[in-house]
């Protein structure tokens, strides 16, 4: 039998007299034992470490210092290399993944945005009688801008507008869109009208009501002599180039501020036309603007041309500038995100003039009441609408 079996029976006390006698003996040889190795213990000598001042602890303080100072530098190094790395690569490289309004040209003044040129050409197109003023933008990163711009009118005044561009949208809603687009169907049956009407029949109809028009004739008449007014026009037939020249040689006194074109056979949404006098942003000068065409109407060239020869001009103008926005997908994705517009719109716009010719049907015209209404007595002239008045030409 082994011990550890015998020991088991001693504490079950199943073990024999002999058996017991024979485990205690053994128990009392093991507290000798573990009283001996105890004293033994105590009696070692104690670890003691050296004197603080000896050579040997300085030097491994002095090694251990230098080791430390040499892990910070190198971390501050690491993260000074990083944030360059972030700074010179990494932000860019996430910022040239969206539209970029700070842009600059190639080719072209420091003083003159791309942002500023998609602005007053889309000004031109789309807002009657509106320019768009240079615009500032400040980069804040992370795909964001700052951009503050203007737009003048002469019976309105100027407003200025603070946007912010975030990874290439502006999310302002519809009811704060900066741009003064014309008002829907100003031009009644000759536009795209989206006011219905009812005839004498009871029938819908989109021409504009003769009591409506009687309104605005009246309304006119009763201005004070020196006032100055503007208003939308429309004409029973569209007219070429060389008939808008003609008509505006008829009516010296008038300021054709925007001629609005025929850019479909459907219906469509905008209002699309171009500025017939001059002013605004010179844009000639800009060799990255070359290959669009003339995208100003030069007051020179203008005068000394012939009547078919300034419809050509007015022609190339036009086409100029939708031909231009045609490109600007990202622009138009992010100021100019409602009603449709894309640079796709441009494109068929485009395609549309190209093979039909520039149709104008309408006009915004600026003068003086009596000269206003002796126009509207004209035949061809199908709505009359007033867009905005002022007491004098200097106000």
């Amino acid at each position: 039998m082994t011990f550890r079996q015998l020991f088991e029976k001693y504490k079950n006390g199943t073990a024999s007299p002999e058996e017991i006698a024979l485990v205690e003996e053994e128990l009392e040889k093991n507290e000798v034992i573990n009283a001996y190795l105890a004293s033994q213990l105590l009696e070692q000598p104690s670890l003691s470490l050296p004197p603080e001042n000896t050579p040997q602890l300085h030097q491994v303080k002095s090694s251990v210092r230098r080791k430390f100072w040499m892990m910070t530098a190198l971390c501050c190094a690491i993260v000074l290399l990083l944030g360059f790395l972030v700074q010179a690569v990494a932000l860019p490289l996430y910022n040239n993944q969206f539209y970029n309004p700070a842009q600059t040209f190639k080719n072209g003044p420091d003083y003159t945005l791309p942002l500023d040129v998609d602005l007053q050409i889309f000004t031109r197109l789309t807002c009657p009688g509106w320019t768009a003023n240079s615009a500032h933008v400040q980069p804040l990163g992370l795909g964001k801008y700052n951009v503050t711009f203007s737009q003048s009118n002469p019976y309105s005044g100027q407003e200025t507008h603070h946007l912010q561009v975030t990874r290439g949208e502006i999310p302002y809603p519809i009811t704060a869109i900066p741009f003064h687009t014309a008002p829907a169907g100003v031009f009644y049956n000759r536009g795209p009208a989206t006011t219905i009407y009812v005839d004498e029949f009871g029938g819908e109809t989109t021409v504009q009501p003769e009591e409506n028009r009687q309104f605005f004739l009246e309304e006119v008449a009763q201005m004070p002599k020196g006032a100055y007014l503007s208003a939308f026009v429309s004409f029973q037939e569209d007219l070429s180039l060389e008939q808008l020249i003609a008509l505006k040689e008829q009516y010296p006194h008038f300021l054709f501020e925007w001629a609005a074109v025929r850019i479909s056979d459907d219906w469509y949404f905008n209002e699309i036309g171009f500025p017939v006098e001059y002013g605004g942003i010179i844009l000639e000068d800009i060799p990255d603007l070359a290959e669009y065409g003339p995208l100003d109407l030069n007051n020179a060239a203008w005068k000394e041309a012939t009547p078919k020869e300034q419809a050509e001009l007015l022609e190339g103008f036009f086409t100029s500038m939708l031909s231009y926005l045609s490109t600007r997908d990202e622009f138009l994705q992010a100021f100019c995100n409602f009603n449709g517009i894309s640079a796709e719109y441009y494109r068929r716009a485009l395609g549309y003039v190209e093979e039909n010719g520039v149709a104008v049907y309408g006009l915004l015209l600026s003068g003086r009441p009596e000269d206003m209404l002796a126009f509207c007595e004209n035949p061809q002239v199908n709505s009359f609408c007033v867009n905005g008045a002022k007491f004098s030409v200097l106000q």
